[in-house]
């Protein structure tokens, strides 16, 4: 949005895209589409481009740091709060969380804390090491879960081979291309967890026939709001008299668009406790984008005009949503879970893939993203000359 709002681009001349996926290097393999679970060559991957811990990734920051004692001194006192504030993944959204710990810290030191000196920390600190946590629990878990069930898992990436605790499951580096495809189509289910939801790697998972098992937080579900919003707008827009835009319907009921049907199950399957004793009667979003909205029985389609155009239709994005939700888990139980049924029914694994890979080869390849590109630069050199 600021790129229409602060640098007063034109909308009409604006497209927000995801971050694609290659479909030619990751196409779908033939050994993706297991008939027993006999057949995968593993049971759990997780392929990340290293195994940097977040203690080791500490100590390198500070001694990429070490002339600038100022700088330092934050690191320090700040490095191991933002370890301690990711303990429990409850139902504050991690950004928050993020964003108050550094204040405190800021205060204590007694330096000054702007909103661009909490912006630099959040890229530079905070969301590097929380991104480092949030992985290394996810490998914790993976390797407790397959120690339990006898699962084997496989870590590829650099360093995880000098890490004593995960050395035995030490995959080596795969080449991102076929090497990589083939090990997300013959492993029952690869395992992701980052400060952001859908990502180029989870893209290119689906893509060569892999299930992917993803870490939920609570910031995710705003996402999915954010697209209840504009499916909101659209339909109310659709609804009002072209000769009275005025008459737009301040709120617009679920039942009238089944995305936002979907997205209220959603919302009520995947919301937090604090998020679901709001949604008796009506369930506000955790983030207001330009307006506020509710998201339980009715919907505010508020003024989006500075929003930034979608490529992809925000109804089809709660699509992919709905279903990715077998992918989807919170808590160490939920993503045994997850494994126990993609290794015990590989059909419905199979199903899964299929379901999500129809809509990121729709909308989240190179390929796709390209030719959208192309009709936005048509479209827009037509209507100048026009």
């Amino acid at each position: 949005p600021d790129i229409v709002r602060i640098r007063r681009f034109a909308r009409q001349q604006t497209l927000r895209f995801p971050v694609p996926a290659s479909a030619t290097k990751f196409a779908s393999r033939p050994s993706a589409r297991k008939s027993s679970s006999s057949a995968f060559d593993a049971e759990v991957l997780i392929a990340m481009n290293h195994g940097e811990s977040p203690a080791r990734w500490v100590e390198r920051t500070l001694l990429a740091t070490r002339g600038r004692p100022a700088d330092c001194r934050v690191i320090e006192l700040l490095a191991p709060r933002i370890i301690r504030a990711l303990d429990v993944l409850d139902a504050e959204p991690l950004p928050e969380r993020l964003d108050r710990t550094l204040r405190d810290g800021l205060t204590e030191l007694g330096l000054p804390c702007t909103d661009a000196q909490i912006t630099g920390l959040q890229h530079a600190l905070a969301r590097p090491l929380a991104t480092r946590v949030l992985r290394h629990r996810l490998v914790e878990w993976a390797c407790e879960l397959c120690d339990e069930h006898g699962w084997r898992l496989k870590l590829c990436g650099r360093g995880w081979g000098d890490d004593p605790r995960f050395a035995r499951f030490d995959g080596g580096v795969l080449a991102h291309g076929d090497a990589l495809g083939t090990a997300y189509a013959t492993t029952a289910v690869t395992l992701h967890a980052s400060m952001t939801f859908l990502h180029q790697r989870v893209y290119e998972c689906i893509l060569a026939g892999g299930l992917p098992a993803m870490l939920f937080k609570p910031e995710d579900l705003r996402i999915l709001l954010d697209f209840g919003e504009l499916v909101a707008h659209e339909t109310a827009l659709g609804n009002a008299s072209a000769t009275a835009p005025s008459q737009i319907p301040a709120r617009v009921h679920v039942d009238a668009h089944p995305a936002l049907t979907t997205m209220r199950t959603l919302v009520e399957d995947l919301g937090t406790t604090s998020l679901a004793t709001n949604t008796s009667e009506t369930l506000r979003p955790v983030r207001d984008m330009l307006a506020t909205s509710t998201v339980r029985a009715e919907i505010s389609p508020d003024e989006r005009t500075m929003v930034v155009p979608e490529w992809i239709p925000p109804a089809d994005h709660i699509r992919m949503f709905d279903a990715m939700r077998p992918c989807l888990f919170r808590t160490r139980e939920e993503l045994g879970t997850i494994i126990a049924n993609a290794i015990r029914d590989p059909e419905s694994r199979q199903s899964t893939n299929t379901a999500v890979r129809s809509l990121v080869e729709q909308y989240f390849t190179y390929e796709q993203t390209t030719r959208a590109a192309i009709d936005l630069v048509v479209r827009s050199l037509t209507s100048t000359r026009a």
